[in-house]
């Protein structure tokens, strides 16, 4: 307990100062033959940076033990930068993570298994951040930290799917619950190469991501009986750390 106050109070004095830093920028690059030279090579200073990642979650605490199945899942999102200065701009991320499934099968004819049909239960989680970002370096190698604010929403849905295809408007989302979300990163960018004008990089990213008390559903906790469905909704913190790796392009 204690050791997830020191870690949120850490993370909100890192995001204090990303932010007080942002606040107070230094003067925009301007371009110069220098400027184009260091972009031919894969430096230089773009206004506007968009990417989109791939990434492991592992789930931490009661998260991570309410959860099971050894607590790692995958993500998919996206982020853009908008710079500042050289170093310093804004950063705004979203993603979408799968944290557990349940597949149970639904027999439509009570003589026959013949016709292939189920049920489908997903948890996920959908997320937006935005945040400070300072940017290390404008060459190759650019290292940075950030921090972000926004929120997140945890829900579980159902769909029936008939010979492994969905059923339209069978989706129904069996519960949700927004949460505020907050956390900081960091990671690597490393330029790869240029397609005309447009810069590539590859990004190599952490970040710890926390929410405080959540409710959410997990596997087991929606009950089929004589008495009909019911849901029983746990509810704890649900922080976890991401670890990922993406494309972006560099833009402006």
């Amino acid at each position: 307990m204690m050791d997830n106050f020191y870690t949120r109070l850490l993370t909100n004095r890192i995001f204090m100062l990303l932010a007080l830093v942002v606040a107070f920028p230094g003067p925009v690059d301007g371009q110069s033959p220098q400027g184009e030279e260091q972009r031919e090579e894969g430096g230089g200073v773009e206004r506007l940076t968009l990417g989109l990642n791939v990434g492991a979650a592992i789930l931490q605490g009661d998260f991570a033990a309410n959860v099971g199945h050894g607590g790692r899942h995958f993500q998919v999102g996206f982020d853009a930068t908008g710079r500042i200065s050289s170093l310093f701009g804004i950063r705004l991320a979203g993603g979408f993570m799968n944290y557990g499934k349940e597949i149970l099968a639904a027999r439509l004819v009570d003589e026959t298994d013949r016709i292939s049909s189920h049920l489908t239960t997903s948890n996920n989680i959908l997320s937006v951040g935005i945040g400070p970002q300072v940017d290390f370096s404008t060459g190759r190698i650019r290292p940075y930290v950030n921090g972000f604010l926004g929120v997140s929403y945890f829900y579980t849905d159902t769909r029936f799917a008939i010979g492994g295809q969905d059923l339209e408007g069978s989706s129904t989302t069996n519960y949700s619950d927004w949460v505020m979300g907050y956390g900081i990163g960091g990671g690597v960018k490393i330029f790869a190469l240029n397609y005309g004008d447009v810069p590539i990089f590859i990004s190599l990213d952490a970040q710890y991501r926390m929410h405080d008390q959540t409710a959410y559903l997990v596997e087991g906790s929606i009950v089929d009986d004589r008495e009909g469905t019911r849901f029983q909704p746990l509810v704890s913190d649900a922080d976890f750390f991401l670890i990922g790796m993406g494309v972006s392009v560099g833009l402006f």
